[in-house]
């Protein structure tokens, strides 16, 4: 019971979170940086509401739905997530594997 109302009222403070970065990423004054910026906050948002979900889930004790997700794509998009949190001083590479496919995951934690 807790959990769900915590997980709830987290929800509706990403709801608000993820609408103003919306809204303030449309906004064309920004520089790249900061539009960076900007849609990192959108997509962390959106993982966190997937956490929300997952929680939602787990607290209702159905059995999580897996799909596949492919690693590769995964690694890139979280190191550009590092890259740019991390700054100009720190060099983030990565080495990816062409022949690597995909493995089955839970979607709420790593999303679409």
């Amino acid at each position: 019971m807790l959990a769900r109302e915590v997980a709830n009222e987290f929800n509706n403070l990403l709801s608000v979170i993820n609408s103003c970065s919306e809204m303030l990423v449309k906004n064309q004054r920004w520089d790249q940086g900061a539009q960076a910026m900007l849609q990192d906050i959108i997509k962390v948002g959106e993982r966190a509401g997937q956490l929300t979900r997952r929680i939602l889930v787990f607290h209702q004790k159905r059995p999580a739905i897996l799909r596949l997700v492919n690693v590769n794509e995964l690694v890139i998009n979280t190191a550009g997530i590092l890259r740019r949190l991390l700054g100009k001083n720190i060099n983030v590479s990565t080495l990816l594997d062409p022949t690597l496919g995909s493995v089955p995951c839970i979607p709420e934690l790593y999303g679409p």
